[in-house]
């Protein structure tokens, strides 16, 4: 039997009178405790919807897929609401736990220094820590429901949102608030910035502002061919930008962090906010940082980070009318580098500043036109969703995949080009390109080209104009690039026998059907007037920045098909022109030469006879609107034809 020691006995004694003297000798039964009463201010709170579709889960995996770095984009969703620390706010229930309030404090580099997390089925009360403005942080997982939150308390905060108030409303703002700050809000940015410096700044026109910001935001995503008329992973980021002016705590002169754009001194907010600067020739510090959030994964280089990113900053001040920003770097730096020997060039390295280094890819466009790197963004996007063992690879790989791709785009070999810019090019790289060598034009005198002058230009490079006519309908459908007729002034027009016919433009037209291809961005139409044999049918092509273009085409008996769902391309010629000593017909797709016909002979194709007609077939893997190029022979030249697989 145990032994109990004396003083278990008086424990267990005490605890025995303390439970009987609580429940016999207690006044009153216990209770829940009272309900702690905050002080709210009631006479200010916001109300905003917060989406899954632009929450922060969804916003990185739509700027991963995009190809675009998780920068300067944001999730966060600004509220009129200023707390000051020590000040309480009520949250209303939000049903998820993904949902925060984040309090800001503008002149820190961190977004969010205090983040609370809303309740799922009560208000919950916060304590700010600190001064700031108030967000909602939004972090929904793309399973949950759209919701709507309320926050109380706090201070008003003045908003201006563009196409909801006048410029006379935004000078009564500035005038009438009781708080630092301000937001700016339109479709595409959201500006927050001091009161004190917009007043400073002189600023009294923010609906041209922000419109500035609109139109900026536009050129810098139509560049990398980013439009709503495509698929998804081409389309246009939703979430808006988010511009703060941190000032000293920033970092440099401004900067481009995750999830929103800062100023990293105190006296540069002006570049942002005066509409003299963002639009005049002083506005590269923002579109610098703007370029930051849209520099494609593919070219980004080992060291191109600070590079790259001013080809955003050279389009926008040439949209803007300004011209390039390296004029006069051509013959100081850029052209004497050129000239040395390949071997004593190190493009990655020290011989070269970043904007001589720009001058690399802006030849590129000068060279090509505007339709490089849209063309260029889509071929990539695609890749790296469908082939991603070898479209995603590091930086030092991801220049020889660049050499490989554009040079496929453009049919011409890059291989020379970039050596002679100091880019080695791998044996690996050389392998894969040999085996297009018949295929692809050479790439010399692209080096010489300037904002000076222009020794070689081919804006129409990739053979994407299809003509080809339909002998059972006796109509005509061509296909092209979506480029090349996407925006207001792009257009193309038809004529048959040099009578007008139709035209498009913005890829809409009252005269023709007109289908996208939202992938491959490859625009289709069919025509409905019929026509004979020798008809004569020709487009021209018309687009700001680059030559008025015009294609030609006969109506005569050769017939061409490619069909990606039975993996098939075929051609049918009259058997009198087959045999005609004159008579060659070469068929290439993606670079590759696929078969061809000399001497009443074909190479790696099926030749059969019927009924006075030579029919050539080949068994060739295709996607969808793969263009395949034929290429036919005559005494006097070649006629090129383009057929897009159905």
């Amino acid at each position: 039997m145990n032994t109990i020691k004396r003083y278990h006995i008086i424990g267990y004694l005490f605890a025995y009178i303390w439970i009987f003297s609580g429940n016999v000798l207690a006044s009153t039964p216990p209770g829940p405790p009272p309900i702690p009463e905050y002080p709210i201010n009631e006479d200010v709170t916001d109300t905003v919807n917060v989406s899954p579709a632009l929450s922060q889960p969804q916003l990185v995996n739509a700027m991963h897929t995009k190809l675009r770095p998780n920068r300067g984009v944001t999730h966060l969703i600004p509220l009129s609401i200023y707390v000051k620390e020590g000040e309480y706010l009520r949250l209303s229930p939000a049903g998820f736990g993904n949902i925060y309030l984040c309090i800001n404090h503008l002149t820190k580099k961190a977004l969010c220094e205090q983040r609370v997390s809303f309740n799922y089925t009560t208000d919950y009360y916060v304590k700010a820590a600190i001064d700031g403005e108030v967000y909602i942080d939004n972090r929904l997982k793309e399973s949950d429901t759209a919701v709507a939150v309320t926050v109380t308390g706090g201070h008003n905060m003045p908003v201006f949102n563009l196409n909801k108030h006048t410029d006379n409303d935004f000078l009564s703002m500035l005038d009438d608030a009781t708080v630092p700050n301000i937001h700016l809000i339109s479709d595409k940015m959201i500006i927050t910035g001091p009161i004190a410096k917009f007043k400073q700044y002189g600023v009294t026109n923010p609906t041209e502002l922000m419109q500035s910001w609109d139109n900026i935001v536009t050129w810098g995503q139509q560049h990398y061919g980013f439009s709503a008329d495509l698929s998804t992973i081409h389309q246009p980021v939703a979430n808006k930008l988010l511009f703060l002016d941190v000032g000293d705590e920033g970092a440099g002169s401004m900067f481009a962090g995750n999830y929103h754009l800062g100023t990293g001194v105190d006296y540069v907010f002006n570049r942002v906010i005066d509409t003299d600067f963002l639009n005049g020739t002083r506005g590269w510090g923002p579109w610098h940082e703007y370029g930051h959030t849209l520099q494609p994964r593919y070219l980004q280089f080992s060291g191109m980070t600070e590079v790259t990113t001013n080809i955003t900053s050279q389009k926008i001040r040439q949209t803007l009318g300004h011209g390039s920003n390296i004029v006069s770097r051509w013959d100081n730096t850029i052209f004497p580098y050129l000239d040395k020997p390949n071997a004593e060039k190190d493009f990655f390295g020290s011989q070269l500043g970043l904007f001589d280094k720009l001058g690399l890819f802006w030849q590129l466009d000068l060279t090509f036109g505007p339709r490089f790197y849209q063309r260029m963004s889509v071929i990539m996007r695609n890749g790296y969703q469908e082939l991603p063992t070898i479209f995603d690879v590091d930086q030092n790989k991801r220049v020889q995949l660049f050499i490989e791709q554009a040079s496929l785009a453009t049919g011409y070999d890059l291989r020379e080009y970039f050596k002679h810019w100091g880019v080695p090019v791998t044996g690996e790289t050389n392998i894969v390109m040999n085996r297009y060598a018949h295929y692809l034009q050479p790439s010399t005198g692209i080096w010489e080209n300037s904002d000076l002058s222009i020794t070689k230009q081919d804006h129409e490079f990739g053979e994407d104009v299809a003509i080809h006519y339909r002998p059972k309908t006796k109509q005509i459908q061509f296909a092209y690039d979506y480029f090349r007729t996407w925006l207001p002034e792009h257009k193309v027009t038809v004529y048959v026998n040099n009578r007008y016919l139709g035209e498009i433009e913005n890829n809409q037209s009252d005269e023709f059907d007109v289908h996208v291809d939202p992938s491959h961005a490859i625009v289709t139409v069919a025509t409905k007037k019929r026509l004979t044999k020798g008809d004569k049918i020709k487009l021209v092509f018309e687009a700001p920045h680059t030559n008025t273009v015009t294609y030609k085409q006969r109506v005569n008996n050769i017939r061409m098909w490619s069909n990606s769902e039975k993996d098939k391309i075929t051609v049918k010629v009259k058997r009198s022109r087959f045999n005609n000593d004159n008579f060659t017909l070469k068929a290439y797709s993606n670079g590759y030469r696929i078969f061809n016909c000399e001497n009443r002979v074909c190479e790696n194709a099926d030749v059969r006879i019927n009924n006075g007609n030579v029919i050539i077939s080949k068994q060739y893997q295709l996607r969808p609107n793969q263009p395949v190029s034929i290429v036919v022979g005559k005494a006097n030249g070649e006629l090129h034809n383009v057929v897009y697989a159905k």
